[in-house]
This record gives structure tokens, C-alpha cells and sequence, in this order.
């Protein structure tokens, strides 16, 4: 066998690409309280990490945005919006000959839409309703524009705060018509969930009843991501779950490859995958029938209404959680799965001078905002760069199988010899692995309240409660934030971070006592 120039060439680019960048340091730090620390390591990454550095600034505008350090979380998140939204190319052709995180980091689009509604949120809070308004529907396009054009965007979270925006401009139609979309949202993401529970299910018991774990698990996955727009597409539960399953082949089909031997998905047999699709959409469905036939709001969490999140001067906005992270799947780790970390926190409840006035809804879940967003437009690229190691470890064994039976140290042999060493090294270069990059310190869930305030000084609480009740040590307290009758007060908290509060005109900043 004899090794084209195009092999030489590979050689000298996949070299010149440069190593793999894996995920972001100073996470750990910023979760256990080390925000100093947390800090230094994100600036440290602006200068040493020049293709990360949307990455860095938006670890670093979470950060400020949590410490109510508002204007330089500010400058933060547009420099990051910026870099994210730019067209230009930079790295690119270094990603596609050697390792995909040699190239710019833009982020997924549930990070485009986080790092544009918490810019919208910024500049609502400060005020800047004009500036405001454009954040919000680039929060609600980022999140869209990937889908098939018949399914609309389901951030609610964007719709909401879009609503909002146009309710402070005195634009009430406009509102109302925003609102009615976030209802719309709220209601797509609940019955989504609702499928995800009962595929998740479905696959877990086929598993452990003596199915192939993994070749369930990418059956699940392939149907639980076409949830969300089955559900667009049909109002009845049981309905959305066929054509979800009916989707999920269709994605197989396109998505999977040729190894010669029969066509795979992510290294399982697309045929076999097929099956456990049919298998685990027909026990998810009878799984589902109780789900399906309870009232709206019973079946999963309530479907987000205006009111709670329009309806007073004082607004509040808890981040709850511990956000989505990636990791490498597949033989060569070529391929981007999610993982979801576990969290005590499941609900924030409001307080005032010691009463308790309201629980706060989920306006977004940004796992799952994370786990429906598809196929990656790389991770055909990234196929293709496993199937082409594979290729030259292939000949790398055939090379070294003809110097096994050639006359040894013969020309023929040593020619052999040198083909096979230099087939090793090409399969070693080729970089397969995709890009796990992310925004680890998002939340994994927003939720929010609004409801009318006394003027005048009040003590603001925010509780996060558990499985078992409220959280010990988890409450959060504002003293003296001051409510004018007109102006809305805002309040923002992380859980385990902190928060800050923003009343009327005066926008100063209150610390949470400790």
C-alpha cells in the first residue's frame, strides 16, 4: 500500500493545529464559594486562551452578575455577545484538519441565548429599555433560528422579558402579545418534559430488562430530542410522542454513515438503533397515558402565566442549580454529549418583612434548553475525521503485515516498515475529538415572581426549598430595599452565590446580609 501526498499534507496541518482544549478551568473554584480565586483563573484565561475568550468573559460576566458587580458584568457580556455573533473565521480551517477546539469559541445556542437575555437583563435592570429589547429577541433568535422553520423558538424566558421590556416602553399591546407567547412556551417546554420522563423511563427499563443500555439510551435520546418540536406540531401528548419517534428516524437516516460493512450511528448499527426507536416510543407511550389524561399543570410543573411575572413593583429572579456541562462520546470522542449535575434546590419562595408572598415559576430550563438543540453541524465533520483514523490505522496494521512477510531487512521490508510507522502517526495526528467547551457556571433553572409591595422600606427573603422542605442555610435576605409605588424593584439571586437588589431610581446595589 502506498500513502498519498495528501497524507504529508495532513501531517504538517494536523501538527500545526495545535493540542485540544477541554473545559473551562475555575469552575470548581466559582462553586465552592472561591470567587477571588474563580477570578483570577478567568482573566488568566482571557490572555493564555485567545480562542476562548467569549468563554472567559461570559465566566467572568456570571461572576460580576452574581456579586451585583451590574456595569462590568455589563461590558462583560457585550464583548462576549460580540465575538459569539461575529462571522469571521478564526480558526476554522485549524478545527476541521486537527482538533475542533483549535477553532474560535461561539458557543451552542442555549449559550447564545443565555449570554444575549442576561445582557437583556442587564440593561433592564439599569434601566436601558431600548437597549434591552434588541438583547431579548436575539436571546429568543438564538434560541430559534436552528429549528425547522415551522417550529417556533420555546424560550419563554426571552418571550417574557420581551413582554416586560415593551410593558416599561408603554407599548401594552406588544406586550401582551409576548406574553401570550411565552404561555405558549412554557406550555411547549412542559409537555416536553413530560416525554422526556416517560422516554427516559421507557429506555431504562427495556435496559435493565435485558436490552442494550447503550443502544436504548441513543434511541431515547434520538426521540427525546425531537420532542420539543413534536409538541409544537400536536397538542395531544400521545400523538406528539409518534411523530417525535417518527422524527427520530428520519434524524438516524441523515445522520447516519457508511463504515462499509453497513451503515452506523455514532458507532452503533443504525438498523438495531431503528428497533430500540419502535421499542421505546411504544412503552414510553404506555407509560405516558396517565401523564397524558391528567389536567394541565397536574401532569408536570405549571405552565408559566403572565401574572406571577407581571404583576407588581417588585421582581424577582432566582437562579437555581448547577448548570449543563460537555463531555466526548463515541470511540474517538467525536461526538458531544450533556451531562446534568445533581442539586438540592428545586424552588425558590419570596418573602416580605417575614411573610411569605409568593412562589417563583420556571421561566427557563436551561438543560433542557441544552439537550434538545439537535445535531451539530461539526459532528459530520468530526465523523468523518474518526472514519479517516480509522483508515490510516488500518493501514498502518496492512504495512506492517507485509514487512512481516517480506525477506527481512529487505528493501521491500524496510519500505514497509516506514509506510506503517508513518500510517501510525497520521492516525495519531487526526484530531476526532469535538469541542467541550461550555458555559459550566450557568444555572440549570430561572425562575421568577412579580407581586405589589407596600412603598416604602421592606425586608426581602428569597428561601430555597428541597425534596424535604426548606434548604438549611440557603436563604438569602435583602434588609431595608426600598419600593416605590410606580418603579419596579429588581431582584436577583443565585443559589449558593448570593445575590443583589435594585430599587426604584436610585439603583444602588444592596448585599445580602450573611
Amino acid at each position: 500500500m502506498r500513502l498519498s501526498a495528501l497524507g504529508i499534507l495532513l501531517v504538517g496541518l494536523t501538527v500545526s493545529a495545535g493540542c485540544a482544549g477541554g473545559r473551562p478551568l475555575g469552575v470548581r473554584e466559582y462553586y465552592s464559594g472561591e470567587k477571588a480565586a474563580a477570578e483570577e483563573i478567568y482573566r488568566r484565561g482571557l490572555e493564555e486562551s485567545p480562542n476562548s475568550r467569549a468563554l472567559y468573559l461570559l465566566l467572568l460576566g456570571n461572576l460580576h452578575l452574581d456579586e451585583g458587580r451590574l456595569e462590568q458584568a455589563r461590558r462583560e457580556f457585550i464583548e462576549a455577545t460580540r465575538i459569539m455573533e461575529s462571522f469571521t473565521a478564526e480558526g476554522e480551517f485549524e478545527a476541521l484538519v486537527g482538533a475542533e477546539a483549535a477553532k474560535e469559541y461561539k458557543g451552542d445556542p442555549y449559550e447564545r441565548m443565555m449570554a444575549w437575555w442576561y445582557l437583556g437583563l442587564l440593561d433592564y435592570c439599569l434601566g436601558d429599555y431600548h437597549m434591552a429589547l434588541p438583547s431579548f429577541k436575539s436571546a429568543i433568535f438564538a434560541d430559534g433560528a436552528v429549528r425547522e422553520e415551522r417550529f417556533m423558538a420555546d424560550n419563554a424566558s426571552g418571550y417574557l422579558m420581551t413582554g416586560k421590556t415593551y410593558r416599561a416602553l408603554g407599548e401594552a399591546e406588544k406586550a401582551e402579545r409576548e406574553f401570550a407567547d411565552a404561555i405558549r412556551a412554557g406550555a411547549v417546554r412542559r409537555d416536553a418534559l413530560i416525554l422526556f420522563d416517560a422516554v427516559g423511563a421507557a429506555a431504562a427499563e427495556l435496559g435493565a430488562s435485558g436490552g442494550d443500555p447503550d443502544t436504548l439510551q441513543t434511541a431515547g435520546d434520538l426521540v427525546a430530542a425531537a420532542a420539543p418540536q413534536a409538541v409544537g406540531e400536536e397538542t395531544d401528548l400521545r400523538a406528539a410522542l409518534s411523530l417525535a419517534a417518527r422524527k427520530a428516524r428520519r434524524r438516524l437516516r441523515e445522520f447516519s454513515e457508511s463504515d462499509g460493512d453497513g451503515d452506523t450511528f455514532r458507532g452503533e448499527d443504525a438498523a438495531v438503533v431503528d428497533e430500540r426507536i419502535a421499542e421505546v416510543a411504544a412503552l414510553a407511550a404506555y407509560k405516558l397515558q396517565p401523564a397524558a389524561s391528567a389536567p394541565p399543570g397536574q401532569a408536570a410543573e405549571a405552565v408559566l402565566a403572565p401574572a406571577p411575572c407581571d404583576a407588581g413593583n417588585l421582581f424577582v429572579v432566582a437562579a437555581l442549580g448547577i448548570g449543563p456541562y460537555k463531555y466526548n462520546a463515541g470511540l474517538y470522542g467525536q461526538y458531544v454529549a450533556f451531562g446534568r449535575r445533581s442539586y438540592p434546590e428545586r424552588y425558590a419562595k419570596v418573602f416580605v418583612d417575614g411573610r411569605e408572598i409568593g412562589t417563583a415559576v420556571t421561566i427557563e430550563d436551561v438543560y433542557y434548553q441544552a439537550a434538545t438543540r439537535g445535531g451539530r453541524a461539526m459532528d459530520a465533520v468530526l465523523a468523518g475525521k474518526a472514519v479517516l483514523k480509522d483508515v490510516f490505522a488500518a493501514a498502518a496494521a496492512e504495512s506492517f503485515d507485509e514487512a512481516g512477510e517480506a525477506e527481512t531487512f529487505s528493501d521491500e521490508y524496510w519500505e514497509s516498515v516506514f509506510e506503517g510507522i508513518f500510517a501510525s502517526l497520521l492516525a495519531a495526528l487526526v484530531r476526532a475529538e469535538a469541542d467541550v467547551r461550555s458555559w459550566e457556571t450557568l444555572p440549570d433553572k430561572l425562575q421568577a415572581l412579580s407581586v405589589p409591595v407596600e412603598p416604602g422600606e421592606h425586608d426581602v427573603e428569597v428561601a430555597f426549598y428541597g425534596a424535604a422542605g426548606e434548604i438549611p442555610g440557603a436563604r438569602v435576605r435583602f434588609p431595608a430595599v426600598r419600593f416605590e409605588p410606580r418603579d419596579e424593584t429588581v431582584v436577583y439571586v443565585r443559589s449558593g452565590s448570593g445575590g443583589w437588589a435594585l430599587p426604584g431610581e436610585s439603583r444602588a446595589v444592596v448585599t445580602p446580609a450573611e
